[in-house]
C-alpha cells in the first residue's frame, strides 16, 4: 500500500503513523496492537520532500506499507492514523481493509434423481 499526501502548512513535522484494528462497523476492536501488528506500534514517516518553485509551498509525504518496522498479522478493518505529537489530534485518518487470500475446495457428488417423474 502506498499513501501520499501534501501538507500546505510546511511546518517542521515529524509525522508518525499507527494502525488501529476495527470491527465490522469501524468501531475500535478490543484487540491489543501486539495481537495484530508485528514490530513497533508506531513509526515515523521518513519519506518527504519540500516543494520547489511553486506558488504555494507544501511538503509531500509518502508512506509505503508494510515496512521493516511494522507489519499487519491479521485480516480485518484498519484505521491508519497519521499524527504529529498526539494521536488524539490526527493530521489524517484513512480506512482500509486487509484481506486474507485463501482458497476454498468444494466437492460435489452427482446422483440420479430418485423421483422418476423428474428424470429426463
Amino acid at each position: 500500500m502506498e499513501l501520499t499526501f501534501d501538507d500546505l502548512l510546511q511546518k517542521d513535522y515529524f509525522l508518525k503513523y499507527t494502525l488501529i484494528h476495527c470491527t465490522h462497523d469501524w468501531q475500535y476492536s478490543s484487540l491489543n496492537q501486539i495481537e495484530y501488528l508485528d514490530g513497533f506500534s508506531e513509526d515515523l514517516i521518513n519519506d518527504y520532500s519540500f516543494s520547489f518553485n511553486t506558488i504555494v509551498p507544501y511538503t509531500r509525504y509518502r508512506l509505503v506499507f508494510p515496512t521493516d518496522e511494522m507489519r499487519i498479522t491479521k485480516s480485518g478493518n484498519y484505521l491508519l492514523v497519521v499524527y504529529d505529537d498526539n494521536i488524539d489530534n490526527p493530521v489524517l485518518t484513512k480506512r482500509m481493509m486487509v484481506l486474507d487470500n485463501q482458497t476454498a475446495k468444494i466437492q460435489g457428488n452427482v446422483t440420479w434423481a430418485q423421483d422418476l417423474s423428474i428424470r429426463s
